[in-house]
């Protein structure tokens, strides 16, 4: 299975910012097993989420569609 370039987005900034996944999902407001989710590629967040993590982030994981907008690939036809 491939991995969703926006899962691999998130994972990788999840690792930079030392936070473990509870701490991430309860700053975040969801569940341990949904970041676990997002981090793997099972699931990716709706459009909302997407939103909260790219304004958590700083723009570090952008949105789908400013992903596509930038050229960083996350868009894919999904």
């Amino acid at each position: 299975m491939q991995i969703h370039p926006w899962s691999k987005m998130f994972k990788a900034w999840c690792s930079e910012s030392g936070e473990n996944q509870t701490e991430l999902a309860e700053r975040i407001g969801v569940t341990q097993s949904i970041i676990s989710a997002w981090s793997n590629g099972k699931r990716i967040p709706s459009e909302r989420w997407q939103v909260e993590i790219s304004t958590l982030t700083g723009g570090a994981v952008p949105t789908m569609i400013d992903g596509y907008r930038q050229g960083c690939g996350l868009c894919d036809g999904c």
